[in-house]
């Protein structure tokens, strides 16, 4: 198998954690079968208690982060594969324009806007991408697109210009993977 990098922001990190995001859509193809390690915004830290990495996604961390290296956080472009936790298996891979996401779609993706924290009628908010989304979860898939995507390379792959993107589909396989020590 094929193993191969992924960027995730922290958000997205935390849906994967809890179940909830099997499809991201990238500009990218990733062929079926592919094993994915997630990079993901990390520290190192070294002391009496060992070294290793801790994780922004992470709301509890057993290591105080004045324990880290002095640049504490670092983006998830950066992480090593060495400090991968978490490998995901593409399943699934097809093509279509990103305007052309379904609901159900936006469910796979990580999006929970509909029913959380409603402060009008016609509105949620939307506690993975802090946007209101407007009665459906496609619409909060919308906003973090854009909140991601909007000014990357100009502006060609914002939701307006609904760019033709892959849909991968994928299986967490952390604990078969890590068990096999890869």
């Amino acid at each position: 198998m094929k193993e191969l990098p992924i960027l995730f922001s922290t958000d997205m990190v935390k849906a994967l954690l809890a179940g909830r995001k099997t499809q991201t859509r990238r500009m990218k193809e990733y062929p079926v079968g592919s094993v994915l390690w997630v990079k993901e915004t990390f520290a190192t830290f070294e002391g009496a208690v060992g070294s290793g990495y801790i994780y922004r996604a992470d709301d509890t961390h057993t290591i105080p982060i004045e324990l880290c290296t002095p640049d504490r956080w670092k983006s998830s472009r950066f992480m090593p594969r060495k400090a991968a936790r978490i490998f995901l298996q593409v399943t699934d891979v097809r093509q279509e324009r990103l305007q052309d996401i379904t609901e159900e779609d936006a469910i796979a993706e990580g999006s929970r806007g509909v029913g959380k924290l409603c402060t009008r009628a016609d509105a949620c908010f939307c506690s993975v991408c802090s946007f209101y989304a407007y009665s459906k979860k496609n619409l909060c898939f919308r906003a973090y697109w854009s909140k991601l995507n909007a000014k990357r390379a100009g502006g060609i792959y914002a939701w307006e210009q609904n760019p033709l993107v892959y849909v991968h589909t994928f299986k967490n396989i952390t604990e078969e993977y890590k068990s096999e020590s890869h």
